[in-house]
């Protein structure tokens, strides 16, 4: 990590309470091209962060308010050190952005899986991949993957979860087939048991790839799908006790066996 820059008149809440208010930032630099601008208003200040971007001259990008009345939170206040991290993070994107490694517009559903099955080649099994990718096609992609991730839902996540829990049993299809064959699901409790435990774990490849978008930033929170909760007690055993009926056929030849 890179290390923090001093600047004695921006460190201290103290310090900055002797800035006279004024309409441009304080600036202190901090990173070769970087800026931590520190704006004083009539009350409390806020950071804000200058990039330099060559003949483009600089962007600059508000971070948050100070921690010149209350106590810094590193979510929405920050003091001088936290400010410098969170202008270092930025600038570092801005810099993946104009070098075409990181993508900028909508960042969709389908732009999370394509990235995630990129990422997991490098560390998995081929064949792990490969089911990873069987289940994107069959069962996220047709439904998510259009969807911007930033504008996921919780009621929409579940909608979609619910649905795989209540849809026909797919088959092997014939290749060029048109659609994916399907199977009428049995109308029993186990069969319903066995659609939700399926549902939980095609869930989890979902939460798996978007929650990699979220850690590398290409996402602004995790909330909606974090909300989203399998479906309870379906991978456990189901115990079930055989019929008067199961029970004589299973045991006749046994008797038959002992008799002869």
């Amino acid at each position: 990590m890179a290390r923090s820059a001093r600047h004695s008149s921006l460190e201290t809440r103290t310090a900055r309470a002797r800035l006279p208010a004024r309409r441009t930032p304080y600036f202190a630099k901090i990173a070769k091209g970087l800026r931590l601008g520190y704006y004083r208003g009539a009350g409390s200040g806020s950071w804000v962060a200058s990039f330099y971007r060559g003949t483009r001259g600089y962007e600059t990008k508000a971070i948050g308010a100070a921690d010149d009345t209350i106590d810094a939170d590193g979510v929405t206040v920050f003091d001088f050190w936290q400010a410098q991290d969170q202008s270092r993070v930025w600038a570092e994107r801005q810099r993946l952005v104009a070098a075409g490694i990181v993508r900028t517009g909508p960042y969709k559903v389908e732009d999370a899986v394509n990235d995630y099955l990129s990422e997991i080649a490098a560390e998995k099994k081929p064949a792990a991949v490969k089911g990873a990718k069987y289940v994107f096609d069959a069962w996220i992609l047709p439904d998510l993957g259009s969807v911007i991730v930033d504008e996921l839902t919780t009621e929409k996540l579940t909608r979609w979860r619910n649905k795989i829990a209540t849809d026909p049993k797919r088959l092997r299809t014939r290749r060029g087939a048109a659609r994916p064959a399907t199977r009428e699901t049995p109308d029993d409790e186990d069969a319903r048991r066995a659609r939700k435990a399926t549902a939980n774990r095609i869930l989890t490849v979902l939460k798996a790839a978007l929650n990699r978008a979220f850690y590398a930033d290409r996402a602004s929170s995790d909330t909606a799908w974090r909300k989203v909760k399998p479906f309870k007690k379906v991978d456990e055993a189901v115990v079930r006790y055989l019929t008067l009926a199961e029970s004589v056929a299973w045991l006749m030849p046994v008797l038959r066996t002992f008799g002869s």
